[in-house]
C-alpha cells in the first residue's frame, strides 16, 4: 500500500516538473500567442506621406500583425509612387508576385514566388525572390535573377539595383544585347 501511494506521489511529482519546464520553455521562447492580428480577404492597402498616396497593396489575402508592424500577403500587386521631388522619377515602381511580407517600419516588401519588379516599359526585374526597399530605393536578390534596362538584358546569381541612378550590380552576370 505504501509501495502505491509512493508511486503516485513521484508520477505527480515528474508530472508537475515536466510542467513547470514546458512553462518555462514556452516564457523563454516569448510563445503568448499572436495578438492583435487582422485578416483580410480581397484587400487594397494605401500609405500616404504628406498630401498624397505613396503606395498602394492589392491582394487575395492579408495578415497583418500590429505588435511586428508586417503583414504578410498572397497573391499581392503593388505599386510606389515617385516623390515628385526626386528628379528623374515620373512612373511608379510595380510588381506583382504569389506572396509577399510588407514591412512598413522598415520600408521593405519582400516578394516570393514568381516575383517581378517592373518601372514602366524601360525596366524590368524577375526572380524566385525579390526584395524592395521603398525607402533607398533599392531592390536586392541573393537568388539568381533576371533584369533588363533600356534595351539589355542580363541574368546574374544575385541583385543589388539602384533605382533612381540605374546602376546594377550582380554576381556572376551574363548580358544579352
Amino acid at each position: 500500500m505504501a509501495g502505491g501511494g509512493l508511486l503516485i506521489m513521484v508520477a505527480l511529482l515528474v508530472k508537475l516538473v515536466a510542467l513547470n519546464q514546458s512553462l518555462r520553455d514556452r516564457s523563454e521562447q516569448g510563445i503568448s500567442g499572436r495578438a492583435n492580428v487582422l485578416q483580410l480577404e480581397r484587400a487594397i492597402l494605401n500609405q500616404s506621406e504628406g498630401n498624397g498616396i505613396h503606395s498602394v497593396v492589392w491582394a487575395d489575402r492579408v495578415e497583418y500583425e500590429e505588435d511586428r508592424s508586417e503583414s504578410q500577403l498572397t497573391n499581392v500587386r503593388f505599386a510606389v509612387y515617385p516623390d515628385a521631388r526626386m528628379p528623374n522619377s515620373h512612373e511608379p515602381i510595380e510588381g506583382t508576385a504569389k506572396t509577399a511580407r510588407v514591412q512598413g517600419n522598415a520600408k521593405l516588401i519582400v516578394l516570393t514566388g514568381d516575383a517581378h519588379i517592373y518601372q514602366g516599359t524601360q525596366l524590368e526585374m524577375r526572380g524566385e525572390r525579390l526584395t524592395y526597399d521603398y525607402g533607398k530605393g533599392e531592390v536586392r536578390s541573393s537568388d539568381p535573377v533576371w533584369l533588363r534596362d533600356g534595351v539589355s538584358f542580363t541574368e546574374g546569381q544575385t541583385l543589388n539595383y539602384r533605382i533612381q541612378e540605374r546602376n546594377a550590380q550582380l554576381t556572376r552576370p551574363k548580358l544579352y544585347q
